[in-house]
């Protein structure tokens, strides 16, 4: 069983709910759990209650004055919303969702989903949101549903057609294995950038890495602790110098390639070089991009000629300019003196006495 938290927010006219589950309570959990919440409504309110959560709010002041969190000012100016915070220890400033506490429980987690994952869990909860918004009676308006009302409350709200990018930003260092360690994990860096410093965004559900102004890396976020994320292509470059990390190097164990690639493998291996050889033809997958590759081995497999000159010359040739007809510019080239069938010349020298001395 593994411990979640659950983004809670509710619209105070309408009373329509929206609920999101996250792995934990950070600051980009939070950005997201808002640009989610304001996608599902459809627009936005022109204010917002909070309680004190350390996550948005950096130092309670005097009265209801806060110092906010500047990722989370953004947001609220974003999609200008006045944030407004509730008195410590005063719940009945927050009252509308302390009650609603209970009913979420009730409603949404009893029976409690058995799930594989965080994001099979929400799209449960969606489901079972929607239908309690579209059936559940208003509170108040007891003729009419809850999105029955809420029809009236959308009205009012304020749109906000691009969404707010909410990530929390971090500079960290890249191993010389080139890996970049955020939240007791590792994620994998293009090459260029070991053992320099990259800027990484983490959002809700991944992660990128920035270096001088360049996507450098994207992940799939993990929490776990002390896992690994490979991208094989951070690694790829540097098979044209160390070839021997194919046979051994962790990124490259389950690499996925295209069975006419994994052919010319096969058939290479046979040779005594066969493997460094495979190696520098893999290091051309960046640059030249995996479906070129894949197409030079196929060309090279059918023409029966599978070596890696042949590939890496396949390689050259698909880099030219499809545009340009070869054939049609030597049809079209007008040369400047026509050449004459004249062996004349050729008959004057069998005719010559050529004498030899010793």
């Amino acid at each position: 069983m593994v411990s979640v938290k659950a983004a809670h927010f509710i619209l105070c006219y309408s009373n329509k709910k929206f609920l999101w589950v996250y792995p934990n309570e950070t600051l980009e959990m939070v950005l997201d759990a808002h640009v989610r919440a304001f996608n599902f409504f459809g627009g936005t309110t022109m204010r917002g209650i909070y309680d004190n959560m350390k996550t948005a709010v950096t130092k309670v002041l005097h009265g209801k004055e806060r110092l906010w969190n500047k990722a989370f000012e953004r947001l609220c100016g974003h999609y200008f919303i006045e944030p407004t915070a509730c008195t410590p220890a005063s719940g009945w400033e927050k009252g509308r969702v302390e009650r609603q506490v209970e009913i979420d429980r009730k409603e949404f987690f009893a029976p409690m989903p058995k799930v594989a994952s965080i994001s099979e869990l929400n799209e449960i909860l969606l489901s079972r949101l929607n239908h309690y918004n579209s059936s559940h009676k208003h509170p108040l308006q007891k003729n009419k549903t809850i999105d029955e009302v809420f029809a009236i409350e959308s009205t009012s709200l304020v749109s906000a057609p691009i969404s707010f990018a909410g990530y929390k930003e971090t500079t960290v260092r890249v191993t010389t294995t080139c890996l970049a360690r955020y939240d007791r994990n590792n994620y994998s860096i293009e090459s260029k950038c070991a053992g320099k410093l990259v800027e990484c965004r983490a959002y809700a559900e991944e992660l990128v890495f920035i270096y001088e102004g360049s996507e450098v890396g994207r992940h799939k976020r993990l929490f776990s602790k002390g896992a690994v994320s490979y991208d094989v292509n951070h690694y790829v470059p540097l098979l044209a110098y160390k070839p021997g990390a194919l046979r051994n190097g962790a990124p490259f164990m389950k690499m996925d390639l295209p069975e006419e690639i994994r052919q010319v493998e096969s058939h290479l291996k046979k040779d005594k070089t066969g493997s460094r050889d495979f190696a520098i033809i893999l290091s051309y997958i960046p640059s030249e991009g995996i479906d070129a590759v894949r197409e030079a081995c196929s060309s090279a497999i059918s023409d029966g000629t599978v070596s890696k000159d042949v590939i890496l010359n396949i390689l050259l040739r698909l880099k030219e300019d499809p545009a340009i007809d070869i054939d049609s510019i030597i049809t079209n080239i007008a040369l400047k003196h026509e050449p004459e069938a004249n062996c004349s010349a050729y008959d004057r020298l069998l005719k010559l006495e050529v004498n030899y001395g010793v």
